[in-house]
C-alpha cells in the first residue's frame, strides 16, 4: 500500500475535534482537511496569518478608501470649486451668456451640424474604399512585377545556356559522352539561377 492513501493517525485537542466535527458536516475528516488545504492553497491564505474575519478585512479596507476620497475632496476639488464660483460671480455677465446662448440653438442648427457629420463620415468611408482599392492595386502590381522579373531572370539564364553550347565556350567530350563548361560561365549560370 502506498503512503498516499495509507491513513495515519493525529492528535487534536477535544475542542478543536468538536469544531472540526461541527464544520464538517457530513463529509469525513480527510476530506474535509483535505478541501480547507486546497481553499488555503487556491487563495494563497496563510492560516497563521489571519487575524479578523476576511469580510472585516475588506470593510476596513473600503474605509481606508474612503478616508482618501474625502481627503481628496477636501484638499483638491472643494478649493478649485470654490475657486470656479468666485470667477463666475466676478463676470456677472457670464450666466446671462451662457443662458442666452443656450436658448439660441434651434432645430436648423441641429440638423445643420448632423448633416455636415454625415457628410464628412460618407466622405471618410469613400476614402477609406479608395485606400483599400489602393493597397489591392500595388498588391497586384507587385505580383505582376515578380512575375515579369521572374520571365527576365530565365530568359536570361536561356541565353546563357544557348551560349554555353556554342563551340568558343564549351567543348564536347563525345568519347565519354560529357560536356565541358569553364568555370566562369559555371558560376555565372548558378549565380542567375539563385535570384530567380
Amino acid at each position: 500500500m502506498n503512503n498516499i492513501t495509507k491513513a495515519t493517525t493525529i492528535r487534536v485537542l477535544s475542542l478543536t475535534k468538536a469544531r472540526l466535527d461541527a464544520a464538517r458536516g457530513t463529509k469525513s475528516i480527510s476530506s474535509y482537511i483535505d478541501i480547507m488545504l486546497n481553499y488555503f492553497e487556491v487563495t494563497g491564505t496563510e492560516p497563521a496569518s489571519i487575524k479578523f474575519h476576511p469580510g472585516i478585512e475588506v470593510v476596513n479596507r473600503v474605509d481606508s478608501i474612503m478616508k482618501v476620497i474625502k481627503s481628496i475632496e477636501k484638499l483638491k476639488i472643494n478649493p478649485l470649486l470654490e475657486k470656479f464660483d468666485l470667477m463666475l460671480e466676478s463676470n456677472p455677465n457670464f450666466n446671462k451668456v451662457y443662458s442666452t446662448r443656450e436658448s439660441q440653438v434651434t432645430d436648423e442648427e441641429i440638423n445643420q451640424l448632423v448633416n455636415k457629420v454625415n457628410n464628412q463620415t460618407e466622405q471618410l468611408n469613400e476614402k477609406e474604399r479608395k485606400i483599400q482599392r489602393l493597397e489591392t492595386d500595388l498588391r497586384n502590381e507587385k505580383n505582376n512585377n515578380s512575375s515579369t522579373a521572374s520571365l527576365r531572370k530565365i530568359s536570361e539564364i536561356k541565353s546563357l545556356v544557348n551560349l554555353l553550347f556554342t563551340d568558343k565556350y564549351s567543348k564536347h567530350d563525345i568519347q565519354n559522352k560529357s560536356f565541358i563548361v569553364p568555370e566562369n560561365i559555371k558560376e555565372m549560370l548558378l549565380s542567375q539561377l539563385e535570384e530567380i
